[in-house]
C-alpha cells in the first residue's frame, strides 16, 4: 500500500501506510529505564502544523541511528511503527509514538546539514516572556549546586531534583536551573565538587520555568559542557579570572543565604530599606520585629480559592474542581484571607499583605473559623487589633517572585513568630 501523507495528529497505533514531514525538535540524552535497565533515547518529532509526537530508539539503535537523527533537522518518515502510550504519559485516548526498524523509511530532507552548535546567550538576554516550548543554551559560572532532593508529583512520581546557581557579566542577580533526575547524579556531583570561580559550564536546552519568579530547567536533551570551546567561553574565563573577587563574593553570598545561620539575626526595618536589587537575592529571608499600629477590619479579605495555587474561584466551598490559572485537576474550593497592614519598628514602617497562612498565625484562627465568621458577620476584631497593636511579633519577610522576573524589590511576608 502507498504510503498517504498526513500530520501527527492524525496517526493511531492502528495507522499502517503513512508518510510525515516532521523536524526532529529534541533529542535526549541516552537514558536507562529504572525497571527494566534498558537504554533508551526519546525523539521528539514537530510537524509544521505545530503537532508533536514522540519517538523511541532502544539498546543499539542509539548507536546505529546516531548520524541519522541531528536536532533540529527535517525528515520524511514513513511507515515507522505506531506503539500505543498508555497511562499518565498519553495526551489523547489514541495517543502514539514512533519507533524503528520493520519496514520504517527515513529520508533526511537536507543530507548534508550538521548538527547545531550550541547558541550561549547571557543570562540577561533570556527573555522573561518565554513560553514553555522555548529553548535555550546557557553558558556561566557555578557559583552553587545543592544537594539532591526528592519531589513528589501530584501522581505520586518521585523526581529527583537538585538547583544550580551560575553567573555571567551581564547581570547582578544569578540564575537557578533546576536539574532533574538523570543529570542529578555524576554529572551535578562533579559541579559541586569543582565549583569555583574556574569553573565554566554550557548547558544547552534548557526551558524556562516561573519557579521562584524565573528561572530555568533541564529537558530531555540537556547536556552539561564542563570544558566549552568558543568565542563567548573564552571571554566568560577571562571575565572570571579579572574578576575573581567579585565571582567569590558572589558564591559567597549564595552559600550565606542558602545556608543561613542557625541563630536567627533580626534585622531593622530601616535596614531592609537600604537592601537593593544589585545585592539581594531571590531566596532571602529576613527577620523584623514590628507591631501593627492601626490595623483595619477593612483591609481583610475572605474569599474561596484554589488549595493549591490560593486563586479565587466562584465554586462553593469543598467543591473539587480543576483550577483555570494552576491547571490542577482534583482542587478544593477552600477558604482564603488576605490582610494588608502597616507595620512599623523603632527606625520606620513598611506595607505588607499577609495571604492565608499568615493570617491564621496574625490572628491566631484557621482559615476556614476566619471566613466564616467574617461572612456570617459574626467576626470580633477588637481583641485582636489591640493584641496586633501592642504586642511586638517576628515577621519572616523575603522578596516576591518580581525580583526574578522583572527586577522589581518588593517584600513579602513569609512567616510570623510571637513570643
Amino acid at each position: 500500500m502507498k504510503p498517504e501523507k498526513t500530520y501527527l495528529d492524525k496517526l493511531t497505533p492502528t495507522t499502517k501506510a503513512y508518510k510525515v514531514k516532521v523536524k526532529l525538535k529534541e533529542k535526549s540524552r541516552t537514558l536507562i529505564s529504572p525497571q527494566k535497565k534498558t537504554r533508551y533515547q526519546q525523539l521528539l518529532f514537530e510537524d509544521e502544523k505545530g503537532n508533536t509526537m514522540r519517538g523511541a530508539l532502544f539498546e543499539n539503535q542509539i548507536e546505529e541511528y546516531e548520524s541519522v537523527f541531528k536536532s533540529n533537522q527535517e525528515y520524511e518518515i514513513a511507515n515507522a511503527p505506531l506503539k500505543p502510550v498508555l497511562g499518565r504519559y498519553a495526551t489523547r485516548d489514541d495517543d502514539c509514538q514512533m519507533s524503528f526498524g520493520g519496514q520504517a523509511t527515513i529520508q533526511p530532507l537536507d543530507p548534508e546539514a550538521k548538527s547545531f552548535e550550541p547558541e550561549y546567550v547571557p543570562i540577561a538576554a533570556i527573555p522573561r516572556t518565554t513560553d514553555l516550548g522555548d529553548r535555550f543554551d546557557v553558558l556561566g559560572i557555578v557559583l552553587f549546586v545543592e544537594e539532591t532532593r526528592t519531589i513528589t508529583t501530584a501522581s505520586g512520581v518521585a523526581h529527583q531534583v537538585r538547583e544550580v546557581v551560575i553567573t555571567d557579566p551581564s547581570t547582578d542577580q544569578p540564575l537557578t536551573i533546576s536539574v532533574w533526575d538523570d543529570l542529578t547524579g555524576t554529572e551535578a556531583s562533579l559541579l559541586k565538587s569543582w565549583v569555583g570561580p574556574a569553573l565554566i559550564v554550557g548547558f544547552t536546552s534548557l526551558k524556562p520555568s516561573a519557579h521562584k519568579g524565573f528561572s530555568l530547567s533541564t529537558t530531555m536533551a540537556t547536556e552539561f559542557h564542563r570544558n566549552p570551546v568558543g568565542e563567548r567561553a573564552n571571554a566568560l574565563r577571562k571575565w572570571s579570572e579579572e574578576q575573581r573577587p567579585l565571582v567569590l563574593e558572589r558564591m559567597a553570598r549564595i552559600c550565606e543565604v542558602r545556608n543561613p545561620a542557625q541563630h536567627d539575626e533580626i534585622l531593622t526595618i530601616d535596614a531592609i530599606k537600604q537592601k537593593e536589587v544589585g545585592n539581594t537575592l531571590q531566596e532571602e529571608k529576613h527577620w523584623i520585629k514590628v507591631t501593627i499600629p492601626e490595623p483595619e477590619r477593612s483591609r481583610i479579605v475572605p474569599y474561596v480559592g484554589c488549595n493549591n495555587c490560593g486563586k479565587r474561584t466562584e465554586n462553593d466551598c469543598d467543591v473539587s474542581y480543576t483550577c483555570k490559572f494552576c491547571n490542577k485537576e482534583k482542587c478544593i474550593a477552600t477558604p482564603r484571607i488576605t490582610f494588608k497592614f502597616d507595620a512599623t519598628d523603632d527606625t520606620g514602617e513598611m506595607t505588607f499583605t499577609a495571604f492565608t497562612q499568615e493570617c491564621e498565625a496574625l490572628f491566631k484562627l484557621p482559615a476556614s473559623e476566619i471566613y466564616a465568621q467574617i461572612t456570617t458577620g459574626m467576626f470580633k476584631f477588637e481583641p485582636i487589633a489591640h493584641h496586633l497593636s501592642t504586642t511586638p511579633f517576628l515577621l519572616q519577610i523575603g522578596p516576591a517572585t518580581a525580583l526574578a522576573r522583572n527586577k522589581i524589590l518588593t517584600w513579602v511576608p513569609k512567616a510570623i513568630r510571637w513570643n
